[in-house]
């Protein structure tokens, strides 16, 4: 294992510094698994293929309850000693107590994120990391302070897991962690990516077709049994899903909508759905929305709110 005695020049060398903006995503928490049985354990509970999973490469998955309604969203990522499941913070202690009950006498130890454990995100430019020394950047992969994870429904951003109490960060970095705000922009760009997180209110309340996690390729239909496949399966094969993650716009919001709000024909004002998530950035909201297909044919749709806020599909 390579150890460095100055980040501030690997992270020079590759131009993640000079190129990129990083975002401390403290909306968003972390879960190590770790032990000998950990990639058979997670292949057993979550809808990826977790054993074609390559060493600091990321995967999309669902972790379903019995009945094939999705727990919560992740990213997997696979690194040379664990797995690191990333999920919204708000579900970190659900999903840690769920999986720890499947365990049993597998040879596997959970752990939730340390405080000196920072999840930060990176927006690559135009010139960024896609165009670094690859020399440079394959060292910061094998580090085990400062890991940079490409996301896998957007090259234009990566994943950064860093551990403070070993790597010496520099001072632009520091300074992102003092910022525990400042993820709400990260947010908004996964709304525009379509990547569906969501919190504690609505866990166990859609299947991952629903979500649009088959459509992602966070659902292997050919990897064998886990928890909620047989459903999850049947609704593939039968194509019964009655609805599906659509993404939406809204340019004149009086208020920023929780998640949850419903969507009406606004015509008839029938429920048609509800917002999955919803984030605002330069006066822009967009949203993740769980509708009826035949959403498509509604003329008018608009927010279950006093102000009957019309919102647009895009």
């Amino acid at each position: 294992m390579v150890v460095f005695l100055d980040l501030d020049i690997i992270l020079t060398k590759t131009g993640l510094l000079s190129h990129s903006k990083f975002f401390h995503l403290s909306s968003l928490a972390f879960i190590v698994v770790d032990g000998e049985d950990s990639a058979k354990f997670l292949q057993g509970q979550l809808t990826s293929d977790i054993r074609s999973l390559l060493e600091y490469q990321a995967a999309i998955a669902g972790f379903c309850n019995a009945k094939g309604r999705v727990i919560s969203t992740l990213l997997v990522v696979k690194t040379d000693k664990a797995f690191i499941l990333i999920l919204p913070a708000s579900l970190v202690e659900k999903v840690y107590q769920k999986l720890q009950m499947y365990i049993l006498r597998s040879k596997v130890a959970l752990s939730r994120q340390k405080k000196h454990m920072h999840l930060l995100g990176l927006e690559n430019s135009v010139n960024g990391i896609t165009e670094i020394d690859r020399d440079w950047s394959e060292l910061l992969l094998q580090n085990d302070d400062f890991a940079v994870v490409t996301l896998p429904y957007t090259l234009e951003r990566s994943l950064c897991i860093v551990d403070t109490a070993k790597a010496s960060l520099p001072d632009r970095l520091l300074q992102t962690l003092d910022q525990p705000d400042h993820d709400q922009e990260w947010l908004y760009l996964d709304v525009l990516s379509g990547f569906p997180w969501f919190d504690e209110p609505q866990s166990e309340s859609y299947t991952p077709q629903m979500l649009s996690l088959d459509v992602l390729g966070g659902v292997s239909f050919n990897k064998g049994c886990y928890t909620g496949q047989e459903v999850v399966a049947r609704t593939h094969f039968l194509g019964k899903a009655k609805r599906h993650l659509f993404q939406a716009e809204c340019l004149d919001a009086n208020d920023l909508p929780a998640a949850g709000v419903k969507i009406l024909d606004g015509s008839t004002f029938q429920v048609m759905g509800e917002i999955l998530m919803a984030k605002t950035f330069r006066k822009t909201t967009r949203f993740l929305l769980v509708l009826q297909d035949t959403v498509a044919d509604t003329v008018k749709l608009v927010l279950d709110d006093h102000y009957r806020t019309a919102i647009k599909i895009v």
